[in-house]
């Protein structure tokens, strides 16, 4: 799991070569995890600068205010996580549709935070 940072699209699509060699699948947001967060809340489709743009989003819109990085807010995302996980998909596919790899930096806003979410979720019975 990573964020795009300062990662440049050939470091983005070797990092995803690498773990498809290996079995695994990359969870990425772009450009930052709170992303995630953010998808609970609104139907975010501008681009979002870095993680600073978008924890100014969380704040000033009103969806968690004074957010934390090492906050707890599992209870307050809890009931809005399939709004998210569409949300989330509706970017992917977006992004595909327009003939851009989800690892790359121009999927922007984009996050698979919803696929390990739904992986979890069916692990754990929740389907």
């Amino acid at each position: 799991m990573f964020d795009r940072n300062g990662n440049t699209n050939e470091e983005l699509q070797k990092a995803g070569a690498i773990a498809a060699r290996r079995g695994y699948s990359i969870v990425f947001s772009n450009p930052a995890f709170e992303l995630w967060y953010l998808l609970h809340f609104t139907d975010q489709r501008a681009y979002l600068a870095d993680a600073e743009a978008v924890i100014a989003k969380l704040d000033v819109d009103g969806c968690i205010p004074n957010y934390n990085k090492s906050g707890v807010y599992y209870n307050e995302l809890l009931p809005l996580r399939k709004q998210a996980i569409d949300r989330a998909m509706a970017l992917q596919e977006y992004h595909k549709n327009n003939g851009l790899p989800l690892l790359h930096r121009d999927s922007n806003p984009c996050t698979t935070v919803a696929q390990l979410v739904e992986l979890l979720q069916s692990r754990a019975g929740q389907g």
